[in-house]
């Protein structure tokens, strides 16, 4: 990289209030251990455990796609490039990047080692993927004391997501060029200042297809014409190779600035220069290598609020509270956490310290809804205590810029569809009830809702139809029209409700 646009990068990544963002290939995992190309480094892996002649002829090892005739071999094999990812080293070079502020780190690769770097060194993160059928959106917004790592290609755990077969990548490709997805995810590729590119084979087909879609999402923005600095493949012997046809094409199609340099190198260079003016990130407390590899499984949260003050229809609270914790199955406690105690007799100053003090993923309200959408919280003399959707937008939008993995608010209360409307424009998932509510039928949603949700915490959507079937099978057909899904502003439609 030449001197000017280096010192522009340096420039990006001192400035407090900068949007540079590194884009990670999946050559990268190679980096600090061996030359050997990131295909052929999965085809002797698959060798090595016994699996040449179940590969010979099934294998692309240009694209480094897998075929498989049957859809019991591709489980088989992907399975296999599970175990592949679980056993990947953390080195040096992704504890430097960890250290690097960038505002936002973007992964199209399924490892997690970058999020594992940051963990070691106790350092924030938000961290999102590609999930199998839809995209979690990210955060509204990032930066460099907190940046989002998004893994655009999925994660390991989810062999759905693992693109080496034909159709998971078309599967993906298809979600993602549709205009909806990736609302917030798009406005940090806008907002971008500056793009480094590192670990990139850059003969892959299907990149110019991603690269496509990264540029393509800054079409029509107002934003001034940004930096794309790509530190070419560290293994090409030749240099000359820069001048390759498919080089130009990136070149004149998306403007990318190629540097023919050792990545390793590189990346040497530029933690000691940021250590030199002073903008690397501090390692606070270092977290155990033990607990490092634990990173994914971090507890899912759920926070029950719940208020019943005198004077009302007492609410059957603790039978809603325990519809959720007894759909949680021992093997799935390590990794969900329902909050206990919950709050039976909430107050409205309890709201904000509540969620401060568990910083959960999931907020469930149960209690009354009036005229005028506000919801009835307990006062301090056990009398009923109002809360406005204004003064409520304003709370959770305070809450949402601090505690960013909060993903999904439930209001079992009357007649809050607005409050799910509204709010789902802050936090992405928000659940209400369009009518009054039938405490029975609030129960048996719920129970629907979390068993499904403690499979894939990630799929509101699904769960959602999963609560209005739990309704349906327990007699209270009539009662599924009343829970409403909103996603960022939209009702969701679903495949439950009746005709007409």
């Amino acid at each position: 990289m030449d001197d000017i646009e280096y010192q522009g990068l340096l420039n990006q990544l001192g400035d407090k209030g900068g949007k540079c963002i590194l884009v990670l290939g999946p050559e990268f995992i190679n980096i600090d251990s061996t030359e050997t190309d990131f295909t052929e480094c999965i085809q002797d892996y698959l060798s090595q455990k016994k699996f040449s002649k179940f590969t010979k002829g099934c294998y692309f090892s240009e694209d480094g796609f897998l075929y498989y005739d049957t859809p019991a071999k591709n489980t088989i094999m992907l399975g296999e490039l599970k175990k592949f990812y679980e056993t990947l080293p953390l080195t040096k070079s992704y504890e430097n990047l960890a250290r690097i502020p960038f505002s936002a780190i973007i992964s199209l690769s399924p490892d997690d080692l970058l999020v594992k770097a940051y963990k070691k060194i106790n350092r924030k993160n938000i961290f999102n993927r590609y999930r199998s059928g839809r995209f979690e959106d990210g955060p509204s917004e990032t930066s460099s004391d907190e940046p989002m790592i998004y893994n655009l290609m999925g994660h390991y755990e989810d062999i759905k997501t693992l693109v080496f077969t034909f159709n998971n990548l078309f599967d993906f490709l298809y979600l993602i060029f549709q205009e909806s997805a990736l609302k917030n995810f798009k406005k940090h590729i806008i907002q971008a200042e500056g793009f480094l590119f590192l670990g990139f084979n850059f003969d892959k087909w299907y990149l110019k297809l991603i690269f496509y879609l990264l540029n393509k999402f800054r079409t029509g923005s107002t934003q001034e014409e940004v930096s794309r600095n790509a530190i070419f493949n560290y293994k090409i012997k030749d240099k000359e190779q820069i001048f390759d046809s498919k080089i130009q094409y990136y070149r004149a199609s998306f403007k990318l600035n190629f540097s023919p340099e050792n990545e390793k190198e590189f990346i040497d260079k530029l933690f000691n220069d940021c250590s030199d003016l002073g903008i690397l990130s501090e390692v606070k407390t270092a977290i155990p290598d033990a607990q490092v590899n634990d990173v994914i499984s971090d507890q899912y949260k759920i926070l029950f609020l719940g208020s019943s003050p005198e004077g009302a229809i007492t609410l059957k609270l603790w039978e809603e509270y325990n519809s959720i914790k007894n759909s949680l199955p021992d093997a799935k406690k390590k990794y969900f956490n329902v909050i206990d105690p919950p709050n039976y007799d909430t107050q409205i100053s309890h709201l904000m310290t509540w969620v401060n003090d568990f910083r959960p993923q999931l907020l469930y309200l149960s209690m009354h809804g009036s005229d005028g959408n506000k919801l009835v919280f307990s006062g301090k003399k056990d009398d009923a205590d109002y809360l406005e959707l204004s003064r409520l937008c304003d709370k959770i939008k305070k809450l949402s810029n601090k505690h960013k993995n909060l993903q999904c608010i439930i209001f079992s209360c009357c007649e809050s569809e607005e409050q799910a409307k509204s709010i789902s424009e802050i936090v992405p998932y928000c659940i209400g009830m369009n009518e009054a509510v039938d405490p029975k039928a609030c129960k048996f949603f719920a129970e629907g809702f979390f068993m499904q949700l403690y499979n894939d915490s990630a799929d509101v959507e699904y769960a959602f139809e999963m609560g209005l079937e739990k309704m349906k099978d327990n007699d209270l057909t009539e009662e599924i029209k009343i829970p409403v899904l909103y996603h960022i502003g939209n009702r969701v439609k679903t495949s439950n409700r009746e005709p007409g």
